[in-house]
């Protein structure tokens, strides 16, 4: 089958412009549908953060279904995004401590017994803490721990109450012993052999001695192990049968039975045991259980319990088999991967390759939770709403875990370093040995140097710790905050006391705080299009600090942003549009502290008046503001893909222009033999790829437009004259053929003459 030229054409204009429609989309699909960004991700945050704030009762409590367990997760969310209630200068320092004063409010304490495995009394203090409004005390109890934890203040101490004056730390003790006294115990024999397989887990309720259940349950596991995992970070440990109970409820409840081509549930941890549901939510607590046992995220029981995960990933069984859309399978997915050591960022095929990336990947926690977001910064559409079910807990709940699955922060478990203390003369730097030194943070760290004037500290927690030293014949050192985030080393300079000398004191900075304002203060009025210089001022903390200026409108406004370029400690505010718009500048100083600056607000009018500035008086921090997303950037694979797409559509343009130039006209004149003057009106036809015909005009001319090229059987008649013969002209430019007709009334004459 042959083709003409013209049909070759099309076809490869068909192939060209799906070519070239097939990479656009990818370009475009693949540019913007990868993971969310950073700034994605900080928005979702503070809208959940200002949502949480907005619905906080006076008296502390996040109300709901279930308020304890709603109060402190809503705690934890702001503590894990660095918002804190001994920092007077947070906007959101309120919120936090009226939180957990009204969870410690809600505490209870209980008498402790042996078990049967131990004795869970490890503060000696006979007693237990645990939370038990909602009748589900291991649920309760384990996240009142973790915001607790969360508050980064062992010394702080409670406010009177049904727990007493004592400080956080000691609260928290009382709370891993309760835990403790709640796992499901063993069961002997009269031989000593343990019958039940199924112990080491936990349950609903308080399970003194088995009193409760004998069967551990998965589903309630999860939280224990996660605030006992949190309580390490303040030296609090669960004492070693806990840990030898729990590893004999690990090994019944992971299925690693034959392998991963034999059972889908090869990996996986089940609800009872591990061939009853095996979730993803069981299946991830079953690694965070296998952590808190010291076991690496290279150990095979996790990879194959990673290895069940990818499987496992997309299931949505329409009950409780959910991962994406049910939070308390991500949120338990979360916590595994971030608190495994070193942190899982791929889940490992079976294997042992990467697979999944749970967290920023395409569509993965961070894109499909973002856009389950609503307009009002809260989680409350379809699965999103709950643990499993739409309408099982309120928003709050909801909000505080998918704020949380979003945070890169996480209450982790501990990791221990050396803390290396050195103490010398201030004027000599000769070392002081047998200097005695403290450190309190959370670990209590004391001892006395050797020789060298140094005392190593091994096992530490890492937090910030207070540092001072003393000995004979020197001036006590002050106090001095050290934060041990790696193996640290510190040097403590004692003032002699012989000579008498000022002791020269090592002092705690002073607590970082930040203002902001214009020249006319921190209410100005400009107009529209006209700038404005806000200037920040730092005191406290500890320098280098790094700016970042806000701009806030209102809690759903497609305004809030972080101001692009405004990284400085001045910033040129300018709007463009009539309004109220508010900006704050966030202080970050060298050691991670975070101040948030008094509102400076600007009024922008009409740009057709002349405004007075007005200036009032600094106000109090409003809560932070949300952030816009910023555009999106090219890598250099998206240059790519644009450039061959860009270099295709070129090609589509340049052959277009061929075919069409190759669409030219003909001009046919037809005109007298002998006196070569114009014929108007004659009728010329012309016989090729597409049939022409027409009637000259006044100057014997008619001209053919967007003539094909190709062979053309051209004629031409008139009254008068002689039809012309037919003639093939070939047409592959602008073509021209002149035709001559011969008159008829000469030939007549002649033949009379004749």
């Amino acid at each position: 089958m042959k083709f003409s030229r013209n049909k070759i054409a099309a076809i490869l204009i068909i192939i060209l412009l799906s070519t070239a429609a097939f990479f656009t989309i990818a370009l475009f699909t693949t540019s913007t549908s990868r993971g969310a960004t950073q700034a994605a991700i900080s928005t979702a945050i503070l809208n959940g953060l200002l949502y949480l704030n907005s619905t906080q009762s006076s008296n502390g409590e996040w109300s709901g279904s279930y308020p304890v367990a709603g109060t402190a997760m809503a705690v934890l969310a702001f503590e894990n995004a660095g918002h804190y209630g001994w920092n007077a200068s947070d906007p959101f320092s309120s919120d936090v401590q009226n939180g957990l004063n009204w969870i410690l409010s809600q505490g209870s304490n209980m008498t402790l017994s042996n078990q049967t495995a131990g004795n869970p009394d490890t503060s000696g203090t006979g007693i237990g803490i645990l939370w038990n409004g909602d009748d589900y005390p291991t649920y309760e109890t384990s996240m009142a721990l973790l915001a607790l934890i969360g508050s980064s203040a062992p010394t702080n101490v409670t406010q009177p109450g049904p727990l007493g004056v004592r400080t956080y730390l000691a609260i928290a003790r009382d709370t891993v012993d309760y835990l403790c006294l709640s796992q499901v115990d063993p069961v002997y024999n009269s031989t000593g052999q343990n019958t039940n397989l199924q112990c080491g887990g936990w349950t609903y309720g308080t399970d003194n001695n088995n009193s409760y259940s004998s069967y551990s349950d998965q589903s309630n596991t999860g939280w224990p192990v996660f605030a006992l995992a949190g309580a390490e970070l303040w030296g609090i440990y669960p004492p070693q049968w806990v840990l030898n109970t729990l590893a004999i409820w690990i090994h019944t409840d992971q299925n690693l039975v034959a392998n991963q081509t034999t059972t889908t549930l090869y990996g996986a941890f089940g609800y009872y045991d591990g061939e009853i549901l095996g979730q993803v939510s069981e299946t991830a607590v079953g690694i965070e259980e296998l952590t808190l046992e010291g076991a690496l995220s290279t150990n095979s029981s996790i990879i194959a319990a990673e290895g069940n995960l990818n499987q496992m990933w997309t299931v949505n069984d329409g009950g409780w088999n959910v991962n994406i859309g049910n939070l308390y399978a991500m949120y338990n997915v979360m916590k595994a991967c971030r608190e495994a050591v070193p942190p899982i960022t791929y889940l490992s095929y079976f294997n042992g390759t990467n697979g999944i990336q749970w967290y920023n990947g395409t569509g993965e926690y961070a894109d499909a939770t973002i856009a389950a977001q609503g307009a009002n910064g809260a989680w409350t559409n379809g699965g999103w709403e709950s643990w499993a079910e739409a309408g099982n807990f309120s928003p709050v709940l909801s909000t505080a875990m998918a704020v949380l699955v979003l945070e890169p922060y996480v209450v982790n478990i501990a990791t221990l370093y050396t803390l290396t203390v050195t103490v010398q003369d201030s004027q000599t730097l000769a070392p002081i040995s047998g200097a005695s030194v403290e450190a309190s943070g959370p670990n209590t760290l004391t001892g006395t140097t050797g020789s060298n004037g140094q005392i190593v500290f091994s096992n530490v927690q890492s937090g910030n710790y207070a540092i001072n030293a003393s000995a004979t014949e020197y001036n006590s050192s002050l106090p001095v905050s050290v934060s041990v985030t790696s193996n640290t080393g510190y040097t403590v300079n004692l003032v002699s006391t012989a000579p008498p000398s000022t002791p020269t004191p090592v002092s705690t900075p002073p607590p970082l705080s930040a203002t902001a304002k214009s020249s006319s203060g921190v209410s100005v009025t400009v107009a529209a299009g006209n700038s404005v210089t806000l200037t920040a001022t730092v005191s406290g903390g500890t320098s280098p600090y790094s700016y970042q200026w806000v701009l806030y409108v209102s809690p759903s406004s497609s305004l809030n942003s972080f101001v692009s370029g405004g990284t400085s400690s001045t910033l040129k505010a300018s709007q463009t549009a009539p309004g109220t718009y508010t900006y704050f500048v966030l202080i970050t100083d060298a050691n991670g502290l975070v101040a948030v600056s008094n509102k400076v607000t600007l009024t922008v009018t009409s740009s057709s008046t002349t405004p007075t500035p007005t200036t009032t008086s600094t106000s109090t921090p409003t809560p932070a503001p949300t952030a816009t997303v910023a555009p999106f950037v090219f890598t250099a694979a998206d240059w790519l893909w644009l450039i061959v797409a860009i270099v295709i559509i070129i090609a589509l343009i340049l052959i277009l222009l061929v075919w069409y130039l190759r669409r030219r006209k003909l001009t046919v004149t037809v005109q007298n033999s002998q006196t070569l003057a114009p014929i108007s009106g004659a009728i010329v036809e012309a016989t090729g790829p597409k049939p022409l015909s027409g009637t000259t005009g006044s100057k014997g001319q008619i001209v053919f437009n967007n003539v094909q090229a190709g062979n053309y059987s051209i004629k031409a008649s008139a009254t008068g004259y002689n039809p012309s013969i037919p003639v093939s002209v070939p047409v592959e430019n602008n073509t021209k053929y002149v035709i001559k007709l011969n008159s008829i009334a000469p030939k007549m004459q002649e033949t009379q003459t004749k």
